[in-house]
């Protein structure tokens, strides 16, 4: 026999992939009142609801199903797009860095998060997981790419603070890594004079 509430999640699914959303929902709906902690159901149904721009409403059953079943990483993307969409940035970014201690392969989340921490204003840590993208993922063209723009806003934020130790670290990150890029070329007489007046005044 069919587990409990698996025909009408079937159906659920059916309508979801056909983006008949409130089909979907109650099909998913219906199938949640036969089986409460049916991970499809409850997947199906947060999906529905985000896809009909009920946010709100779709982050308890993604939560549910990311608790019930805490290692698959598809559960954790879903919530931390969820999650990323209402502009929850530092709860999108705890969902995607399980994800991807689950599946460090996904470059996608690897980008995600990054843009999570540069909406944080941590120009710094956006750098350091493009980084750790890049060792998890060789040779990705768009990891690379998106490390070059973090290091140069990594510069320009530091340089900007005033933080002088941090624009150390940021442009070396930045020569180190990209030496040919030309932001390099064109930031390197400023960066380097100011720097020197820095260690003058020590």
């Amino acid at each position: 026999p069919r587990a409990r509430g698996r025909s009408q999640a079937m159906l659920g699914t059916y309508y979801l992939n056909a983006s008949k959303l409130p089909q979907a929902e109650t099909h998913f709906r219906r199938s949640l009142t036969e089986d409460s902690l049916n991970v499809n159901a409850l997947s199906g149904l947060g999906l529905a609801l985000a896809r009909s721009g009920r946010l709100d409403e779709a982050e308890r059953p993604l939560a549910q199903v990311a608790a019930l079943k805490p290692t698959v990483p598809q559960y954790r993307r879903d919530l931390a797009l969820l999650l990323f969409e209402r502009e929850h940035w530092g709860a999108a970014a705890e969902q995607l860095e399980i994800a991807l201690a689950l599946a460090p392969a996904d470059v996608p989340s690897w980008l995600s998060l990054a843009d999570c921490e540069r909406r944080m204003g941590h120009a710094d840590s956006a750098a350091f997981a493009l980084r750790a993208g890049l060792e998890h993922n060789p040779g990705r063209a768009e990891l690379s790419s998106a490390l070059a723009d973090a290091y140069a806003l990594w510069v320009a934020a530091s340089g900007q603070s005033g933080d002088v130790d941090a624009f150390a670290r940021a442009w070396a990150a930045f020569v180190n890594g990209f030496p040919d890029d030309s932001r390099v070329t064109a930031w390197r007489p400023r960066a380097e004079a100011l720097l020197r007046r820095a260690a003058a005044r020590r």
